[in-house]
Protein backbone atom coordinates (compact mmCIF):
# COMPACT_ATOMS: atom_id res chain seq x y z
CA UNK A 1 0.00 0.00 0.00
CA UNK A 2 1.56 2.84 -1.16
CA UNK A 3 0.46 6.82 -1.50
CA UNK A 4 1.94 9.20 -4.00
CA UNK A 5 4.16 11.97 -3.36
CA UNK A 6 2.96 15.25 -1.85
CA UNK A 7 4.93 17.22 -4.29
CA UNK A 8 2.70 16.00 -7.72
CA UNK A 9 5.69 14.20 -9.12
CA UNK A 10 3.68 10.65 -9.14
CA UNK A 11 6.22 8.76 -7.23
CA UNK A 12 5.10 6.01 -4.83
CA UNK A 13 5.68 6.32 -1.05
CA UNK A 14 6.00 3.14 0.76
CA UNK A 15 4.34 3.13 4.34
CA UNK A 16 6.88 3.92 7.53
CA UNK A 17 8.80 6.82 8.05
CA UNK A 18 8.70 8.57 4.49
CA UNK A 19 5.06 7.93 4.78
CA UNK A 20 5.32 10.72 7.64
CA UNK A 21 7.51 12.77 5.80
CA UNK A 22 5.19 12.63 2.89
CA UNK A 23 2.10 13.96 5.33
CA UNK A 24 4.71 16.90 7.09
CA UNK A 25 5.66 17.59 3.52
CA UNK A 26 1.75 17.98 2.20
CA UNK A 27 1.45 20.37 4.94
CA UNK A 28 4.11 22.48 4.53
CA UNK A 29 3.05 22.74 0.50
CA UNK A 30 -0.48 23.80 2.25
CA UNK A 31 1.30 26.17 4.04
CA UNK A 32 3.33 28.08 1.80
CA UNK A 33 0.55 28.22 -0.92
CA UNK A 34 -1.68 29.64 2.26
CA UNK A 35 1.12 32.13 2.73
CA UNK A 36 1.14 32.87 -0.89
CA UNK A 37 -2.44 33.41 -1.61
CA UNK A 38 -2.89 35.66 1.79
CA UNK A 39 -0.05 37.95 0.26
CA UNK A 40 -1.58 37.56 -2.88
CA UNK A 41 -4.73 39.51 -1.81
CA UNK A 42 -5.55 42.95 -2.08
CA UNK A 43 -5.24 44.92 -0.06
CA UNK A 44 -2.57 43.16 1.25
CA UNK A 45 -3.06 42.25 4.88
CA UNK A 46 -1.66 44.09 8.01
CA UNK A 47 0.71 41.70 9.23
CA UNK A 48 2.46 41.26 5.39
CA UNK A 49 5.97 41.69 6.85
CA UNK A 50 5.22 38.67 9.16
CA UNK A 51 3.64 36.30 6.30
CA UNK A 52 6.49 37.38 3.80
CA UNK A 53 8.97 36.12 6.19
CA UNK A 54 7.38 32.93 7.07
CA UNK A 55 6.83 31.94 3.63
CA UNK A 56 10.56 33.08 2.88
CA UNK A 57 11.73 29.86 5.37
CA UNK A 58 8.89 28.28 4.75
CA UNK A 59 9.71 27.28 0.92
CA UNK A 60 13.25 26.47 1.44
CA UNK A 61 11.75 24.15 4.15
CA UNK A 62 9.47 22.70 1.25
CA UNK A 63 12.69 22.22 -0.69
CA UNK A 64 14.71 20.26 1.45
CA UNK A 65 11.37 17.85 2.47
CA UNK A 66 11.01 17.28 -1.47
CA UNK A 67 14.72 16.53 -1.40
CA UNK A 68 14.31 13.98 0.91
CA UNK A 69 11.22 12.13 -0.11
CA UNK A 70 12.73 11.89 -3.52
CA UNK A 71 15.75 10.40 -1.53
CA UNK A 72 18.34 13.39 -2.76
CA UNK A 73 19.15 13.67 0.65
CA UNK A 74 19.20 11.19 3.40
CA UNK A 75 17.20 11.76 7.08
CA UNK A 76 20.05 12.51 8.94
CA UNK A 77 20.48 15.53 6.42
CA UNK A 78 17.30 17.01 7.47
CA UNK A 79 17.58 19.44 10.00
CA UNK A 80 14.16 18.59 12.10
CA UNK A 81 14.31 20.33 14.92
CA UNK A 82 14.45 23.57 12.66
CA UNK A 83 11.73 22.27 10.46
CA UNK A 84 9.78 21.38 13.81
CA UNK A 85 10.16 24.69 15.22
CA UNK A 86 8.95 26.19 11.85
CA UNK A 87 5.86 23.78 11.48
CA UNK A 88 4.94 24.82 14.88
CA UNK A 89 5.57 28.79 14.58
CA UNK A 90 3.24 27.57 11.17
CA UNK A 91 0.06 26.82 13.14
CA UNK A 92 0.24 30.37 14.95
CA UNK A 93 0.37 31.96 11.76
CA UNK A 94 -2.61 29.33 10.56
CA UNK A 95 -4.42 30.33 13.21
CA UNK A 96 -4.06 34.34 12.58
CA UNK A 97 -4.87 33.76 8.68
CA UNK A 98 -8.01 31.85 9.17
CA UNK A 99 -9.57 31.76 12.89
CA UNK A 100 -10.61 28.52 14.78
CA UNK A 101 -11.86 29.57 17.86
CA UNK A 102 -13.03 26.05 18.50
CA UNK A 103 -9.80 24.95 17.47
CA UNK A 104 -7.82 26.96 19.73
CA UNK A 105 -9.90 26.34 22.96
CA UNK A 106 -9.25 22.37 21.92
CA UNK A 107 -5.29 23.08 21.86
CA UNK A 108 -5.84 25.10 25.57
CA UNK A 109 -3.31 27.39 24.05
CA UNK A 110 -3.78 31.04 25.17
CA UNK A 111 -0.87 32.28 22.63
CA UNK A 112 -3.37 30.43 19.71
CA UNK A 113 -6.91 31.88 21.51
CA UNK A 114 -5.60 35.35 20.94
CA UNK A 115 -4.35 34.94 17.44
CA UNK A 116 -7.62 33.79 16.76
CA UNK A 117 -9.47 36.27 19.06
CA UNK A 118 -7.20 39.56 16.84
CA UNK A 119 -8.49 37.40 13.54
CA UNK A 120 -12.10 37.28 14.44
CA UNK A 121 -11.84 40.77 15.07
CA UNK A 122 -10.06 41.98 12.03
CA UNK A 123 -12.40 39.65 10.00
CA UNK A 124 -15.59 40.76 11.81
CA UNK A 125 -14.21 44.36 10.62
CA UNK A 126 -13.53 42.85 7.21
CA UNK A 127 -15.89 44.96 4.66
CA UNK A 128 -16.63 42.02 2.17
CA UNK A 129 -17.97 38.71 2.63
CA UNK A 130 -18.06 37.57 -0.51
CA UNK A 131 -14.19 38.82 -0.73
CA UNK A 132 -13.52 36.55 2.21
CA UNK A 133 -15.40 33.56 0.05
CA UNK A 134 -13.32 34.40 -2.16
CA UNK A 135 -10.45 34.24 -1.08
CA UNK A 136 -11.27 30.92 0.85
CA UNK A 137 -11.94 29.23 -2.55
CA UNK A 138 -8.69 30.31 -4.04
CA UNK A 139 -6.60 29.05 -1.01
CA UNK A 140 -8.90 25.85 -1.66
CA UNK A 141 -8.47 25.36 -5.16
CA UNK A 142 -4.44 25.87 -4.69
CA UNK A 143 -4.71 23.07 -2.26
CA UNK A 144 -3.94 25.59 0.74
CA UNK A 145 -6.84 24.39 2.66
CA UNK A 146 -8.38 21.18 2.67
CA UNK A 147 -12.43 20.78 1.70
CA UNK A 148 -12.70 20.41 5.88
CA UNK A 149 -10.89 23.33 6.71
CA UNK A 150 -13.00 25.49 3.67
CA UNK A 151 -16.11 24.15 4.72
CA UNK A 152 -15.41 25.20 8.75
CA UNK A 153 -14.25 28.27 7.40
CA UNK A 154 -16.94 28.98 5.17
CA UNK A 155 -19.91 28.55 7.56
CA UNK A 156 -18.09 30.94 9.88
CA UNK A 157 -18.23 33.70 7.15
CA UNK A 158 -22.01 32.80 6.82
CA UNK A 159 -22.58 32.52 10.29
CA UNK A 160 -21.02 36.56 10.40
CA UNK A 161 -23.31 38.12 7.76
Amino acid sequence: MSKECFCGCGREIPLGRKRIGNVLGDRMRRDVGMLAGALARTPPPANAGVLAQFLAEGRPNLDVMTRYMHAEISRDDLDRDGLEAWMKRMNDVREGILPDDDEAAEHGSSDLAGHASRASAQAASAPDPLDRLRTLSELRQTGALTDDEFTRQKTRILEDV
